[in-house]
């Protein structure tokens, strides 16, 4: 039982009484009890420890005044005060020593007197907005004692909760125009009721008026009217009462409209949301209705009165899940599904977060992952394969896009992690997942083992094993052994192989479909099919489908071994064969699953396929002003970028003003890699700007499966370039010829919360081959470092240096000071010559960086040996300054002799960048030391071929 009463604004007094009764076998001595407000204390909370490995600085950057606690006046029992100790390193764990020992089945009552704080919304739980709050894991919170023993887990951000069960009585001071909602019911309170139905009739008559410019009026004079003033001091009690259930929170603001409905025999629903968005969220009881409807039929039975959705702020996710309640943070697209599919899954969470009780913390798949596969189910259930946008309502009923389904998105996100060989197993507990990997493995890796279940066990046989560990676990805190042993004693099948080759392991599949023998014997067909698993998961039986020329699908199953060929008679000669028709299992790789491979060819691009061969088709346009005039042709990708399988894209174009032919078109794709995460080759052929290019590639991956603030990469090239006319290029940068190299390139990045930094070195030597007329060696070094130095400032140093020995070393190979310049055409650029090419109004990549040393007539302008540094503060949202200084060797000096420097100001980011540089230490003649110059730097990471 719990009093709260509304102190000053954004704390909170409040008593609490605990009747804890001891259920175990054992004697306790002791409690532990979670304390979460203080996870927001200060920065030695575990939740603080997170942020800083997760790079967020939010929480780091706070005032004081931002942060949160949980004050205790008094902790107590039969009025003699208890002692009480922090855990150690976790100020959000108390452990409370008992006046005697609780031997089993005895019950004993503590008394808190507390004092709550509400933090700025950090994670779950505050202040938002001027007057909302969400109060979750907010009172002193007995800790769960089970066969493992005692669970006291401190609040993470990544990483959810195991409550107690037990029943909540709990009454709310607060201020008396506030709409509030919380977990239990309503109770013994018709003022209240009163107000609430005054709330939902205005919100109703808000939406019944079609005019959307009239209904904005109205919006405007209800925020008028409801809006909180700090002269109104009236304040109302209300009481909420949840029996069986682990949590309790509630959520309260002075501007939020109401829906009502009652549904699925007798469950409320109210659904509180912000003024602005009533339109978008208008549908939102019907969303709970179909979730507590199908969840029902798949699961088991809705066992509370109560299903309510709030609208509110959160930093840990786009929603949170309480009992009987769930806060959602997702905007609402016409275009989209996506707050559907948000609020029934938070919804959803009520079967096993809720009724279930699993651990989140052991056993995140039992809650997170079961639960997105029935978000999964859902959405297909209900709207079919594509069902997360609906793009003709983006584009007022004309579409050219096909429509995305939610499955496309949990295979893309889930296959890049296996395509990198990055992953980890399930079975970790949250807080020792990478933030890269949480979401695919807990929620997506969780989806394609279920769905793999599911074929494999047959889908009644599947639904009868969840509805029997729904029932029979249901309040009982099941770990996922009980999972699995229940879909086993169901299903009557040996499952060991399957939970530890998906459960314990980052082992995947790739099926194959290989040769295959068809005996005709009368009039009808018997086909064997070889099939084999080029992944890492062997076990893994698969499903085969032949199409006959009649027409007919059928399907058979291979068992796994490869020496064993899947089996399947037909009565009309096979026309196609393909394992894993229907994806029910998730594959590395798709293109090898079909005698005839499927080809997807789209005249417009679209979004990317895992499951054929998609070739996208676009017009291609661009102006050249010197000689092609208008560029007019086609560009195309076809692949997966983001699985790098075999993926190609390009253009070809014709010049209507000097009639040529231009193209690039490059290929690569992804290798496995003993000694890093994946190789990717990769292999290019261009005509264009004057420039025909060879080139390959071979870049090797290194990442951390545990820690995603680290890389490196590797990249070993080799590059034939001809540069043959010169009407597409600036003169004083570039000059007629051809030579080929091979470059070296190794770069690293390291991140941390407050700061991070990239090094990079590149050597590069010419060769002799397809008749080469360069001889020369480069090598390059750059250093950056970023340091965040307050919430809105931060401060940027760079170092450069680079040398080249040789006598014939091309124009464009030189070292610039005012930037790359791009010298083998290898990325996009809006002209190379005049008065928009490189150095004259803008530059790419790094490079010195001086950009004010970018005249044509400037001494120090190119250079064989050079170095610099360069430091930049940036405040938001104001311009950042910056200053460099370096040396270059040039014909008028050795390298060290002079040292020139400026410093100017930048507008943007380190992708694009408007630079001014305002001062110049060695102008060029004629030239001004102070004056107005202007340069952009381009510095993105991509190709861009159409």
């Amino acid at each position: 039982q719990q009093l709260f009463q509304m102190a000053d604004k954004g704390s909170f007094q409040g008593t609490e009484i605990l009747t804890y009764t001891n259920n175990s076998a054992e004697t306790l001595e002791y409690l532990w009890i979670h304390l979460y407000p203080n996870a927001y204390k200060d920065e030695s909370t575990p939740f603080a420890k997170q942020e800083a490995l997760r790079l967020k600085r939010g929480f780091h950057f706070s005032e004081e005044s931002e942060r949160g606690y949980i004050n205790l006046n008094s902790v107590q029992c039969n009025s003699v005060d208890l002692k009480c100790e922090y855990k150690a390193d976790a100020i959000d764990e108390m452990k409370l020593t008992l006046p005697q020992p609780l031997s089993p089945g005895e019950a004993i009552e503590i008394q808190f007197d507390f004092k709550v704080k509400f933090p700025k919304v950090f994670s779950r739980s505050g202040y938002f907005g001027k007057n909302y709050f969400a109060a979750t894991q907010w009172y002193p919170k007995a800790v769960v004692f089970d066969k493992f023993g005692w669970h006291p887990d401190s609040y993470l951000d990544m990483g959810e909760f195991y409550g107690e069960y037990g029943t909540f009585d709990v009454s709310i001071t607060l201020p008396k125009n506030f709409v509030i909602d919380a977990t239990g019911m309503l109770t013994d309170n018709p003022d209240e009721e009163s107000f609430n139905q005054s709330i939902i009739d205005g919100t109703k008559k808000i939406l019944e008026i079609e005019n959307a410019g009239e209904r904005s009026k109205a919006i405007k004079e209800w925020k008028k009217e409801h809006a909180h003033s700090n002269k109104n001091t009236e304040t109302k009690t209300v009481r909420f009462v949840a029996e069986n259930v682990h949590d309790f929170a509630w959520f309260t603001g002075d501007l939020y409209m109401m829906l009502r409905s009652t549904h699925n025999g007798g469950v409320l629903t109210n659904v509180l949301v912000q003024p602005d968005d009533i339109m978008g969220w208008r549908d939102a009881p019907q969303y709970v209705e179909k979730t507590v409807r199908y969840y029902g039929e798949q699961v088991g039975k809705y066992q509370y009165p109560k299903a309510s959705v709030v609208e509110g702020a959160l930093e840990a996710g786009g929603g949170m899940e309480y009992p009987m309640i769930t806060n959602i943070s997702v905007p609402s697209f016409k275009w989209a599904r996506l707050l559907e599919m948000v609020v029934m899954h938070e919804v959803g969470h009520n079967w096993f977060y809720g009724m279930l009780g699993s651990d989140e913390r052991r056993d995140a798949f039992l809650d997170e992952g079961i639960n997105s596969f029935y978000e999964y189910k859902y959405m297909d259930h209900f709207y079919g394969k594509y069902n997360l946008t609906q793009f003709s309502k983006l584009l007022d009923g004309f579409n050219f896009l096909d429509d995305i389904g939610e499955w496309q998105m949990y295979y893309l996100t889930y296959g890049m992690t296996v395509n990198e060989h990055n992953g980890q197993p399930i079975n970790l507990r949250p807080e020792e997942f990478s933030p890269n990997n949480y979401g695919p493995i807990i929620y997506h890796k969780s989806i394609m083992l279920l769905k793999a279940l599911e074929w494999y066990l047959g889908e009644d046989v599947f639904r009868e094993g969840v509805q029997t560990y729904f029932r029979e676990w249901n309040g009982k805190h099941p770990t996922h052994e009980d999972f699995f042993a229940e879909m086993e004693k169901v299903s009557g099948k040996d499952l060991d192989w399957f939970f530890d080759e998906w459960y314990l392991t980052t082992d995947y599949c790739d099926f194959k479909t290989g040769s295959h023998k068809t005996e005709k014997v009368g009039d009808s067909y018997t086909t064997s099919i070889n099939v084999s698993n080029k992944g890492t998961m062997k076990n893994m039986p698969a499903p085969v489908h032949l199409v006959t020329s009649a027409g007919d699908t059928l399907e058979g199953r291979w068992d796994g071994k490869k020496e064993v060929p899947a089996v399947i008679k037909h009565d009309a000669p096979a026309k196609k064969i393909e394992v894993n028709l229907k994806r029910d299992i998730f594959e590395s790789n798709y293109l090898n699953n079909s005698t005839i491979p499927d080809i997807d060819i789209n005249l417009v691009g679209q979004f990317p396929k895992f499951d054929t061969y998609a070739i996208n088709f676009l017009p291609y346009y661009w102006y050249e002003y010197f000689k092609d005039k208008n560029r007019v042709g086609i560009g195309f990708w076809a692949g997966n970028p983001f699985f790098n399988r075999y993926f190609s894209h390009g253009s070809v174009y014709y010049g209507t003003g000097s009639g040529n032919i231009g193209y690039d078109y490059n290929v690569s794709n992804r290798y496995n890699s003993f000694f890093s995460n994946y190789i990717d080759a990769t292999a290019r052929i261009k005509d264009m700007d004057g420039l025909k290019r060879f080139a390959f590639e071979l870049k090797s991956v290194g990442l951390s499966s545990t820690d995603s603030r680290y890389n490196y990469v590797f990249k070993l090239s080799l590059n034939h370039v001809k540069l043959y006319d010169m009407s597409y290029n600036e003169p004083s940068i570039f000059e007629k010829g051809r030579y080929s190299v091979v470059g070296l390139t190794f770069y690293n990045t390291f991140r941390r919360q407050l700061y991070r930094f990239k090094t990079q070195f590149d050597i590069e030597q010419t060769v002799d081959v397809l008749k080469s007329e360069a001889d020369y060696t480069k090598a390059q070094f750059s250093f950056y470092y970023k340091r965040y130095l307050t919430k809105n400032s931060d401060l940027i140093f760079r170092l450069y240096g680079a040398n080249l020995w040789g006598n014939d070393i091309p124009t464009q190979e030189l070292v610039y000071t005012a930037g790359e310049v791009d010298p083998k055409h290898q990325m996009f650029a809006p002209g190379r010559r005049g008065s928009i090419s490189p150095l004259r109004s803008w530059s790419f990549g790094t490079g010195m960086l001086m950009q004010g040393y970018n005249d044509l007539y400037n001494p120090y302008r190119v250079g064989k040996t050079a170095a610099s540094a360069r430091l930049e503060y940036q405040r938001s949202p104001f311009p950042a300054i910056y200053a460099a200084g370096g040396s270059v060797k040039t014909g008028l000096s050795k390298f060290g002799d002079k040292i020139i420097g400026e410093y100017g100001v930048i507008y943007g980011d380190d992708s694009f960048q408007l630079i001014f540089p305002v001062y110049i230490t060695d102008p060029a003649p004629k030239e001004k030391h102070l004056a107005f110059r202007f340069l952009f730097r381009f510095h993105v990471p991509i190709n861009i071929s159409y």
